[in-house]
């Protein structure tokens, strides 16, 4: 059995670590998918060059920028993770992927095989904004063929 686990920012990962260790007992197999938003490079560079904060660069130059950092720190943050976890005898893979947290989750979860357990880290939020994650944690559970736990990186 694999252990997928989900996260959603790379700052405060122990909650989903400590998760995936308790869980990890006779599993040695652990998928770190780091999930990021495709679309939110686009929106700040819009957002900047409505402003007139660009500075004489293109609003897909910042795009780039911007999502080439992300995954620049995302994978660091999964080295340093699987190294973690990698001492405590398990076998972790990193994946990281663009896109909504259905979709994207049980894609690699399909592709990754026999995955046994979801482990979602979600970001501490307001009331408003944990509702609507909340939803989206609901269809993944509802849609999901294995076990779904959720976890607030605080």
């Amino acid at each position: 059995m694999r252990i997928l686990a989900v996260l959603l920012q790379s700052e405060n990962a122990d909650p989903v670590l400590d998760a995936v260790r308790s869980a990890a007992e006779g599993t040695h197999s652990v998928t770190l998918l780091q999930l990021y938003d495709e679309r939110l490079a686009n929106r700040v560079s819009s957002k900047l060059s409505q402003d007139g904060w660009l500075g004489g660069r293109t609003s897909e130059e910042v795009a780039q920028t911007l999502t080439e950092d992300t995954l620049s720190r995302t994978r660091d943050a999964c080295h340093v993770w699987q190294q973690q976890l990698a001492k405590e005898g398990l076998d972790v893979r990193c994946v990281t992927r663009g896109g909504d947290l259905v979709n994207t989750v049980l894609r690699v979860a399909d592709e990754e095989g026999d995955v046994g357990l979801i482990v979602v880290g979600q970001p501490h939020h307001s009331w408003l904004v944990r509702w609507f994650k909340d939803f989206n944690l609901r269809l993944l559970i509802e849609k999901s063929r294995c076990e779904v736990v959720r976890v607030t990186q605080e």
